[in-house]
């Protein structure tokens, strides 16, 4: 496991992140005054305890093999400990260790990988949706449609691929380019050139 953590600490890395407001500014606010004093308020017993019911019981169980139907069948028997614990984690902001550790699954990118390159980590990124997505609202880039009723599409994301639409405008290229500036100076990711096309239809 050590081997793995090593490789995509280093992958993923980062030396400057200068800009990253640029970037968290255009996205929306959601969580009021109101919201975030209620969100502040020390947990009930009454709220983990509809957590721990909105659990679907036959999901993927913790690494200690229990999953939602455990907890909700004996919550009687364990619902005291459980709410204790859960109670220490918010007033202390502090999780135990074993309670973070989690079963990585690797998705191999080639039929026989031999180096964790070949293995696909899974990323998922809201902020470059958020850039993609302001430019779109801004008449910035156009994306592509399916149908003339369908809604536009901007970019596709999957693990670590990511396909960016737009009309074969110097203008439309130009502002890609921007906001994958705009993206790799916040997050300090690169973009890997070498692995990178670009398409024309």
């Amino acid at each position: 496991m050590e081997l793995e953590e090593r490789h995509f600490t280093d992958l993923f890395a980062t030396t400057t992140r200068s800009k990253v407001e640029e970037c968290t500014r255009i996205i929306p606010k959601k969580v009021t005054v109101e919201m975030n004093k209620e969100l502040l308020k020390e947990v009930s017993d009454k709220e983990i305890r509809d957590a721990a019911f909105s659990m679907e019981s036959l999901k993927v169980p913790g690494l200690e093999g229990l999953n939602g139907l455990f907890f909700q069948n004996h919550w009687v028997i364990i619902s005291r400990e459980v709410c204790d614990v859960i109670k220490d984690i918010f007033a202390s902001r502090r999780m135990p260790e074993d309670m973070r550790e989690t079963i990585m699954v690797l998705i191999p990118k080639v039929k026989q990988p031999e180096c964790l390159s070949q293995l696909r980590p899974i990323s998922c990124s809201e902020v470059f949706t958020e850039l993609m997505e302001e430019a779109q609202r801004e008449g910035r880039i156009s994306g592509v449609k399916l149908a003339p009723t369908a809604p536009v599409i901007t970019h596709l994301m999957f693990a670590d691929d990511c396909i960016l639409f737009a009309e074969a405008k110097e203008e439309e290229l130009y502002q890609i380019i921007l906001i994958m500036n705009r993206y790799t100076d916040a997050s300090g990711q690169n973009i890997n050139l070498e692995k990178s096309g670009i398409v024309f239809g």
